[in-house]
């Protein structure tokens, strides 16, 4: 941060700067003299104009949309830190990973002018167009940073100060930035420890927002009773790391890219230690890690209404995962669940059954338990029986030694999702049925009771009564699972085909993109056996080969836009047109519509390839 003797030093480097003398800067931040250079290599001038321009209501949009769950875990530690500022006149920004502010908690008082327009979701705070600002000194170096008055690198930032601090996500990847900005008073403005303890607090939220995973709170002991700052473990069932928090990296010695076993860390076994944490009922307990460190653990609340990485907003209409005319039968279904009633989902593969199943699951009272999936086709059947009712040591060969919670364990307090559930192998559903039924479990190789507590959505592609029919899923079972049944649309079939793909565009889009009228009539002729996912896939590869901001008929892949169009449908009767017209069109998509690539490549003229690019109705 600047002190005024600072302040009037960094002038006269302004003017050496701006004068070209770049051999003679002399000032104590080094940091930001860097970051001069590299926006001025970036084609910046002091005088530019960029943080005050006006932000499309488009951008805003897409911006919320694709960081829809970074903002549900950053909202409510945002507004706690503008509580305890308030009155300082401070603004309160989340800033992602490209520089864009998506999110401003500020005031509406006369101190905040300029200040509002300044920190709008949409203006772009990064390197390369706002030059040296806070956030994009965090974005360059990962480090926090202080940035006040005439060390912005536009003159039309010196009138503010910004406290700006990295967020780091569950894998210790930096995510984005929160930002504390007001006018510049000509003092050390600076307020480093609240704003870095907010990044963190969000970073947590991070880590225990992912879905299927236990989520342990870990501090450090401090004397008299007091603890360090919180960190967050997000632990899989086979009892890997699969997410920590900065904190908790620090505490642990973590690295980003290392891959932990719970045991590796903590003198206890993992089993023993969910047991004590769930008698504990959120309060802590003591663990002593392998350098026997004592540590602080809890099972804490989520920071997040929802999991990150569960909805994704791109399926979602303003009411939920489904178009608007299922609005009644997903409401329906929300009022079961939330009465213990199972919930079946039949549909596709590829159509969001666990989307909707997590929809329920977020929407209900058993939001802040555990969301546990299961997907019944895709575990051997020898290993079925091990996952859903877990193991104690030695229950079988190769079997942990320290033994293995299973499915339902895991879901208690929560929810189980049976993915493919018409999958499973008939000799475990008589099992199944009866922990359903007694909402009780005993682990492989164990005498002992476990009692359950947990809501059941069940989801398959089969049609059920036929499989009952023909003796492969027992009808007891099938009245167990089925309390309430769901049907979801195939793709396409959905009313909501434009949104879907506006939504996917965003999510995958890392500037504006379009699609044009012709690309969007091929993707609706086109029958997505593999559904959302598969349009998923095309749009994302369309997004990568656009340019120009727009997507063509020629970005997409050729088995899409190739297939039954009126065009191949009226070359049908002369193979070779349908073989030349192939060809051209998978030429122009392999080159991303450059003309004189493709007429290279095919050993033509351009003006041949143009004409029979024009012909075929390719362009």
């Amino acid at each position: 941060m600047a002190s005024k003797h600072q302040q009037m030093n960094i002038e006269a480097v302004r003017r050496k700067f701006a004068n070209g003398e770049l051999g003679k800067l002399e000032y104590t931040r080094h940091s930001i003299i860097e970051s001069w250079l590299r926006s001025k290599e970036s084609g910046l001038s002091f005088g530019d104009n960029a943080i005050f321009n006006p932000v499309t209501r488009t951008r805003q949009k897409r911006l919320e949309d694709k960081n829809h769950g970074f903002i549900l875990c950053s909202a409510t530690e945002m507004e706690k830190l503008f509580s305890v500022l308030r009155g300082g006149h401070w603004a309160i920004s989340l800033i992602d990973t490209n520089g864009f502010v998506i999110k401003t908690v500020r005031e509406s008082m006369p101190a905040f002018k300029g200040i509002e327009m300044a920190f709008r979701p949409g203006v772009n705070l990064g390197e390369t167009t706002a030059g040296t600002t806070g956030p994009s000194c965090v974005l360059a170096d990962g480090n926090l940073a202080v940035v006040s008055g005439q060390e912005h690198f536009l003159d039309e930032a010196s009138d503010f100060t910004c406290t700006s601090a990295p967020i780091y996500n569950h894998q210790a990847r930096l995510i984005g930035v929160l930002n504390a900005a007001r006018r510049f008073s000509g003092g050390r403005d600076g307020i480093p420890v609240p704003v870095m303890l907010t990044a963190q607090a969000i970073g947590n939220n991070l880590v225990r927002a992912l879905p299927g995973a236990i989520i342990v709170d870990i501090a450090c002991p401090l004397g008299g009773g007091d603890v360090a700052t919180r960190g967050s473990l997000a632990i899989n069932p086979a009892g890997e790391i699969i997410g920590a928090s900065q904190t908790a990296r620090q505490l642990l010695g973590i690295g980003p890219d290392d891959i932990v076993h719970f045991g590796e860390l903590f003198a206890e076994p993992l089993g023993t230690a969910i047991d004590r944490l769930r008698a504990a009922r959120r309060q802590q307990i003591a663990l002593t890690s392998q350098g026997g460190q004592q540590i602080f653990a809890s099972t804490g609340d989520t920071g997040c209404p929802q999991r990150l990485h569960s909805t994704p907003s791109s399926l979602q209409t303003d009411d939920g995962p489904l178009p608007l005319e299922f609005s009644a039968a997903l409401s329906k279904a929300g009022l079961a669940f939330n009465r213990d009633i199972p919930i079946l989902i039949n549909g596709e593969t590829g159509t969001g059954k666990e989307v909707v199943a997590q929809y329920l699951h977020e929407n209900s009272r058993r939001a802040k338990g555990p969301f546990v999936a299961l997907n019944c086709s895709s575990i051997p059947s020898n290993l079925i029986e091990s996952e859903l009712f877990g193991y104690e040591p030695g229950a079988f060969t190769g079997a942990a030694k320290k033994g293995m919670p299973g499915k339902f364990e895991l879901a208690n307090g929560g929810t189980l999702f049976l993915d493919e559930i018409g999958d499973m192998p008939v000799e475990l559903q008589t099992r199944l049925l009866r922990v359903i039924q007694e909402r009780r479990v005993y682990r492989v190789g164990s005498a002992t009771e476990r009692k359950l507590d947990f809501s059941l959505i069940s989801a398959t592609h089969h049609d059920l009564p036929q499989r009952i029919a023909e003796g492969l899923f027992r009808e007891d079972l099938y009245y167990r699972v089925h309390g309430l049944r769901i049907k979801l649309p195939p793709l396409n079939e959905r009313s909501d085909f434009n949104r879907i793909v506006d939504r996917i565009i965003a999510e995958e889009a890392d500037d504006a993109i379009t699609l044009s009228a012709p690309a969007l009539n091929i993707l609706k002729r086109h029958t997505w056996p593999g559904n959302i996912r598969e349009l998923r896939q095309v749009l994302k590869l369309a997004c990568a080969m656009s340019a120009n901001g727009i997507i063509k008929i020629a970005h997409l892949p050729p088995e899409i836009s190739l297939s039954d169009t009126d065009d191949r449908q009226q070359l049908a009767g002369n193979p070779l047109e349908l073989a030349e017209r192939d060809v051209f069109a998978s030429k122009f998509a392999a080159h991303r519509g450059n003309i004189s690539a493709v007429a290279r490549t095919l050993g033509l003229a351009r003006a041949t390839v143009y004409k029979k690019l024009r012909d075929y109705r390719i362009i």
